[in-house]
């Protein structure tokens, strides 16, 4: 079986996998809300969490034996883009229908305190703030507008449009943001904190950029060129970015959202600071978020592996037409983070070992929609 066929054949098993499970699965972040809730009990205990945090990677796959499988909305999402891409692979229509389907849980899932559609995570999540279950936020329906544009332009159906619509409304008229100059907004990640946050801001402009474009808004893309300004002011001179204002952390995914983000913007806006910026970021990216053609947590650490991290660096080589690295660790993730069919696993240890849990949105659907868009440019690239 050469490449294509083993990841192609990974991909039509997931989901048959997400069909099986009804678009349900776990979170890793359940953990964290019953620790939570223990912690508002008992406080004491919030000292215990912090010194077990460093052993998350090892949390066994019992410790979620009582926990319900859920609906994920950025799940959801990312299932409809991958869906989208299969369908350009295959012209099998039965994905198309199968999304309409998800559209209408997406819908029931939305926060009902805005009139636009928005979503959050089914659990809460946080410490500073701590985000309550459903609270909207840019880096969590971003994502999902994105996907659902890839469902657009594989259907083109109006409804699918308007469904895309009516999510920049939220983000541009509920969310929130802070006019740094006549050039330059910052969105919020959450319409209840003023978080001023690179990624989210970057995924949100590829969103509104692409969707300006279909629907040729010029004052949308006049205000996706605003945010991406912002992306740019945060690149440090090295070629990284911290992850938001308040935090100096440096680390894979979130560096990749960025480079997928700009990849994407810069075929709607010209300019030669983003194409300085996104060779500066890329090279950063190579030299200081990789190891030996995979992906580190961070600049200082590389083990263990993350399934998350593996998906995003996956698209980030893909959106930058580097199908050879992204090939390599999409079949590294196969080959040593599944159980060779249909299940992707959380972490990968030096010594080989591997968490098993498997959990739906950071795990599968990241990962399905991350092989789906390399096998379309693999289809491009024969």
């Amino acid at each position: 079986m050469d490449n294509n066929e083993s990841i192609q054949e990974f991909i039509l098993n997931i989901s048959k996998w997400f069909k099986l499970n009804e678009y349900k699965g776990l979170d890793p972040y359940q953990l964290d809300e019953k620790a939570s809730g223990l912690i508002r009990r008992f406080p004491f205990l919030k000292y215990v969490r912090k010194l077990l945090k460093p052993f998350h990677a090892l949390i066994p796959k019992s410790s979620f034996s009582s926990f319900p499988k859920i609906y994920h909305p950025k799940a959801l999402g990312l299932i409809i883009g991958g869906n989208s891409l299969l369908f350009k692979l295959t012209g099998n229509k039965d994905l198309l229908e199968e999304n309409y389907n998800l559209l209408n849980i997406l819908r029931n899932l939305r926060n009902r305190d805005y009139k636009h559609l928005a979503w959050g995570s089914p659990f809460e999540w946080g410490s500073k703030p701590r985000y309550l279950i459903n609270t909207p936020a840019v880096c969590l329906i971003s994502p999902i507008g994105n996907a659902i544009l890839d469902f657009y332009e594989a259907s083109l159906q109006t409804e699918v449009l308007d469904f895309c619509k009516d999510i920049s409304l939220h983000i541009l008229n509920e969310n929130g943001y802070k006019s740094i100059d006549e050039n330059t907004i910052c969105l919020y990640y959450s319409p209840v904190d003023k978080n001023e946050v690179y990624n989210s801001n970057a995924l949100a402009a590829k969103f509104l950029f692409r969707l300006s474009n279909h629907l040729n808004d010029i004052e949308m893309k006049e205000i996706a060129e605003k945010i991406t300004n912002y992306v740019l002011t945060g690149q440090n001179i090295d070629g990284s970015w911290v992850y938001s204002d308040s935090s100096d952390v440096i680390d894979n995914r979130h560096t990749g959202f960025i480079l997928e983000s700009l990849a994407s913007i810069r075929r709607y806006y010209r300019s030669e600071l983003i194409e300085r910026a996104y060779g500066k970021g890329l090279a950063y990216y190579m030299e200081r978020l990789m190891d030996n053609g995979l992906p580190r947590w961070s600049p200082e650490k590389t083990y263990p592996i993350d399934i998350h991290d593996v998906a995003q660096s996956v698209i980030t080589f893909t959106e930058a037409e580097d199908l050879k690295r992204a090939n390599y660790i999409a079949n590294f993730a196969i080959e040593n983070m599944s159980n060779g069919k249909d299940e992707f696993y959380f972490k990968f240890f030096k010594s080989g070992k591997v968490n098993k849990n498997v959990f739906i949105r950071w795990g599968q659907a990241w990962m399905y929609y991350a092989l789906t868009k390399l096998m379309v440019e693999n289809e491009k690239d024969i």
